[in-house]
């Protein structure tokens, strides 16, 4: 199948039988730069949006690697990575609101942030022995780039809740318990469901998918930006790049002083370009 475009990260291919596309990801985080990969994949999903013959797009990893390398959490500048996220936040509702019926391969990736692109998904489906790590807050990294807001609607965010804020690694059973998988890989299940697909109706087929995150749908820029606003937030404490350096985290009592410190440089920022 021909490559339709000439990215770096993914190779896409149209299959005229299923009416889908597939996308493969060749991003590696120790060759390859995070914002490349999430720009590329906002480019492939910009020029679907209004590819309705499509019926379905399935994702899969060509190897297990990892979104945020230490060297780029080290590296990056707080700004660029906050920015980021915003962009993959984006990249789930994106799949919500979109008409084709999106499916992500997951095989047995264990990074959080990878699976995190695949939350606004329809389907995501993974090998029965992944162990998928939530360690999140020990790095000092904030969980839900998706959007906790969005993904307490969708899964079952008692359970997701209980395993993130405790930082187990996860296997089949309680990531398909929680919500975030649904079906495990066995041999002809992707090509099965990418042709049944096929056979569905569109126009029923899109008004389902509108009509059952049409409520989330309505919310989406209130609960995006409070979403943003509590992301924002744990990144200013820069904990993160601490957890890397092996420096304390800071205390609770400093946050509101660095958010106070944040806004005022944010509106001499401003100021300056004004002038």
């Amino acid at each position: 199948m021909q490559n339709l475009f000439n990215f770096s990260c993914l190779d896409v291919s149209l299959e005229r039988k299923t009416k889908s596309a597939q996308v493969q990801i060749n991003f590696n985080s120790s060759t390859d730069k995070p914002e490349i990969f999430i720009s590329e994949l906002n480019q492939f999903l910009d020029w679907l949006s209004n590819k309705t013959e499509i019926a379905s797009v399935l994702f899969e990893y060509s190897e297990s690697t990892k979104l945020f390398s230490d060297d780029y959490l080290k590296n990056t500048n707080p700004k660029t990575f906050v920015e980021l996220q915003h962009k993959i936040q984006e990249l789930n509702w994106i799949q919500l609101i979109m008409p084709q019926t999106f499916i992500w391969h997951m095989d047995e990736i264990s990074d959080y942030h990878l699976w995190e692109l695949a939350f606004g998904a329809d389907l995501r489906i993974c090998h029965k022995e992944i162990n998928l790590k939530t360690n999140l807050l020990e790095r000092g990294l904030q969980p839900f780039i998706a959007g906790p807001t969005l993904l307490n609607k969708m899964f079952n965010s008692s359970k997701i809740n209980s395993y993130l804020i405790t930082g187990l690694d996860l296997d089949f059973n309680q990531l398909q318990d929680a919500g975030i998988v649904h079906l495990a890989d066995c041999y002809g299940i992707k090509n099965s469901i990418l042709f049944k697909i096929s056979k569905q109706s569109p126009t029923a087929r899109m008004q389902f998918k509108r009509s059952t995150n049409n409520e989330l749908i309505s919310a989406m820029s209130e609960m995006m930006n409070t979403d943003r606003e509590f992301f924002n937030a744990s990144m200013m404490t820069m904990d993160w790049k601490n957890h890397l350096e092996d420096k304390d985290f800071i205390s609770p009592k400093e946050l509101g002083k660095i958010l106070k410190e944040n806004k005022e440089k944010s509106a001499r920022d401003s100021e300056e370009m004004i002038a």
